[in-house]
Order: structure tokens, then C-alpha cells, then sequence
């Protein structure tokens, strides 16, 4: 058997440095435009390391069950990053809704939830984001028993 966290650490790599090959992405993470020819860089590395978790899931599993599992990784890895991306350091504040903006339980005036219900909801998502990786890991084992 692979190591999933190997196929796992490579997919959050390799999104990682793609993601820094963007514009957009690499002025939010690094507070700057890198130069074209390191964007360029992490381009390729990036599309290596997904290339390499590939390989492994293939190498382990076989070509459809592999390639099952390295997209069952690759949307972990992604979903990590999306929650991750937010909360990067020096992240400008998020953009307020305008007119849409509905005063309900949990809300204060300028419609922002209170810290308790912020606290709670960021806890659920920690919990449901954790369990879904977990969950599949123990269903492809399963599966694979």
C-alpha cells in the first residue's frame, strides 16, 4: 500500500505553487508580483507534483482505481486550500454585501455575525472539513480490504 499523505502533501504542493503562478494568487500570498520567469517555475513544479501524485495513486491501485483516488486527494488538497486561502496572513478584509444585508439571529447591526456564533461556525467547518477527509480515507480502506 502508498502512503495517501504523500499523494495528499503533493496535490496541496503542487496546488500551492500553482496557485503562486497566478497573478491574483501571488500578489494575496506574497504581497507581490514575483518574477515572470519564477511564476513560470512554479508552474512547472506545480503540474510535476500533481503529475507524481498521479503516478503513485496509478502505481499503487492500478489506472482506474488510481485515478479514482488521486481526484478523490486532489479535491481534499483543493478544499484545504480554499479554506486555508482566506485566512492567509495580511489578507485584505472581506468585502461587505450591500443592499442584500438581512439583520437576523446571531447578527449585530452591521449585519456581522457576533463572536460567539463566528466562533461556532468556524468550528463547524473545521469539524466538517476534517471529517470529510477522514471519511474517505477510511472508505478507501474499506473498499480496498
Amino acid at each position: 500500500m502508498m502512503p495517501d499523505a504523500v499523494v495528499l502533501l503533493a496535490s496541496l504542493a503542487g496546488f500551492l505553487l500553482l496557485a503562486l503562478a497566478t497573478e491574483r494568487q501571488a500578489k494575496q500570498l506574497l504581497r507581490r508580483l514575483p518574477a515572470r520567469g519564477w511564476r513560470w517555475l512554479c508552474r512547472g513544479l506545480g503540474g510535476l507534483l500533481l503529475a507524481v501524485a498521479l503516478g503513485l495513486c496509478i502505481a499503487a491501485l492500478g489506472t482506474g482505481a488510481g485515478i479514482a483516488q488521486w481526484f478523490g486527494w486532489m479535491c481534499m488538497a483543493a478544499l484545504v486550500l480554499v479554506f486555508a486561502f482566506p485566512k492567509w496572513p495580511g489578507q485584505p478584509p472581506a468585502q461587505m454585501m450591500s443592499a442584500r444585508k438581512a439583520s437576523g439571529a446571531g447578527e449585530n447591526k452591521a449585519g456581522e455575525l457576533d463572536a460567539p456564533h463566528r466562533l461556532a461556525r468556524r468550528w463547524l467547518a473545521v469539524v466538517l472539513l476534517v471529517g470529510v477527509v477522514l471519511g474517505y480515507g477510511v472508505a478507501l480502506r474499506g473498499a480496498l480490504a
